[in-house]
């Protein structure tokens, strides 16, 4: 019974960190697009290349996959101060879904509470980015 009720909790507890540390999705022209709190930083994505991309974020060593922007799309991740790591400082990594195209930003010092606007040309090339 013991056994079983820890294999229970401990299913509910990772399920609840997992959605806890997700990023949230939110339109690029959403109402949220005002003041973000310090304890988080907004990824601003503008894709207009004819794939869908995935993309991930790079720091102190690590690549952490925040989502994927649909052909032709923009949307905007609210993301924890936490995926900045220590020393503030990101890349941002775009690739092609099925195909092996991928670019990515010069490294970014980037603080909570500041907006990373990326936009991706046709040919998946870093056409603009900017910290805010």
């Amino acid at each position: 019974m013991a056994k079983g009720l820890s294999l229970t909790l401990a299913i509910f507890l990772a399920g609840f960190l997992g959605a806890a540390c997700a990023p949230r999705v939110v339109g690029t022209g959403s109402p949220q697009g005002g003041s973000i709190p310090a304890s988080e930083w907004r990824l601003e994505v503008r894709n207009e290349h004819w794939l869908d991309v995935t993309v991930h974020v790079l720091r102190d060593g690590q690549r952490t996959r925040v989502g994927s922007v649909a052909a032709g799309a923009a949307l905007g991740f609210i993301l924890s101060q936490d995926l900045l790591g220590s020393s503030r400082t990101i890349q941002v990594e775009a690739q092609a879904v099925g195909a092996p195209t991928r670019v990515a930003t010069d490294e970014l010092v980037v603080q909570g509470g500041q907006r990373v606007a990326l936009t991706l040309a046709t040919g998946l090339r870093c056409v603009d980015v900017g910290v805010r």
